[in-house]
């Protein structure tokens, strides 16, 4: 997948690839094209950090969804906690002298 994103026209487009169309070993370039999907992404007019936070208090209110689900969350926070630990071991090895022959 591939999302092209145009932050001045605030437009955003989602290009897929139909792997099944591409199931022999040689494929004439037009057959590529075939495959190549394309939709359109609606993005909601108003200043982005103002929908977020009015979307976020709908769904403590119980009156709409949150821009993700609590399990798309807990994923989230799982894979910046692991990235922060990673970033902190990294900024120790470095902090830690070498020896010349290694």
């Amino acid at each position: 997948s591939y999302l092209s994103i145009d932050l001045f026209e605030k437009k955003c487009d989602h290009l897929s690839l139909d792997r099944s169309l591409l199931t022999s070993a040689t494929v004439h370039p037009l057959q590529l094209a075939a495959a190549i999907h394309k939709d359109k992404i609606e993005i909601a007019d108003g200043e982005p950090l103002r929908l977020e936070l009015t979307a976020f208090l709908n769904s403590l209110r119980g009156s709409g969804e949150g821009a993700a689900s609590a399990r798309a969350g807990r994923d989230a926070l799982a894979v910046a906690e692991a990235v922060r630990a990673d970033m902190k071991q990294r900024a120790r090895q470095w902090a830690t002298p070498q020896s010349a022959a290694s």
